[in-house]
């Protein structure tokens, strides 16, 4: 038995091609858009961080006893590697630490101080910031399968007309065509019953 072979008009071709191209716009355009909101967001978690350490430093130094403060550690053991390189450096910094098991990454900032030891704090990433994360994923998502509908839609619309447009041009043609063969045939008839020429042969006087 053999299969039935799947055929597929110009319509439904026309409507794949717009929701494929479609659906590749909206999931780079996802992809951009979470990226740069996440990172910007990244980017003044990182900024507020240090801001309070400044303050906590502050108050650490002006203490007596010195203690630290808000959170803030002495030599912390578990500071990553690229904030220890700076504090080697003599240099403050902001880092953003992601965790192998998933979960919010921890933004930490660290300061060197004038005894050599180092001051850090580390907090994980805002539930706040997460949650406004996820809103934006769940809207891009919506946004993603509602430019996938439209453009099926829209592609649905498009090749109705061309396939429709197709369909009258290719019935012209073959109007055309037909008339063509006709009026070769007429032409051929008619050249079939043509006369020929006849000679005459001269009679002499005598």
């Amino acid at each position: 038995m053999r299969p039935f072979p799947l055929r597929t008009g110009v319509r439904w071709k026309i409507a794949v091609a717009i929701a494929a191209v479609g659906a590749l716009i909206a999931v780079t355009l996802s992809v951009v858009v979470h990226n740069a909101a996440r990172i910007s967001m990244l980017d003044n978690a990182r900024e507020v961080q240090m801001e309070r350490l400044l303050f906590a430093q502050r108050l650490y130094e002006t203490s007596k006893p010195k203690e630290p403060r808000f959170g803030t550690k002495i030599n912390d053991p578990a500071l990553p590697r690229e904030l220890d390189r700076l504090m080697r450096d003599n240099r403050r910094g902001t880092y953003v630490q992601e965790h192998r098991h998933g979960g919010p990454p921890d933004v930490w900032a660290a300061v060197p101080l004038a005894n050599g030891d180092v001051l850090s704090l580390h907090i994980p990433f805002a539930d706040r910031s997460a949650k406004i994360m996820g809103d934006l994923d769940r809207a891009l998502v919506i946004g993603s399968v509602s430019v996938v509908f439209g453009g099926c839609a829209l592609g649905v619309l498009i090749g109705g007309r061309l396939s429709r447009r197709l369909r009258k041009a290719a019935v012209a043609a073959g109007r055309v065509a037909r008339a063509t063969r006709t009026c070769g045939c007429g032409r051929r008839s008619a050249g079939s019953y043509g006369t020929r020429p006849t000679t005459w042969r001269g009679r002499s006087t005598p």
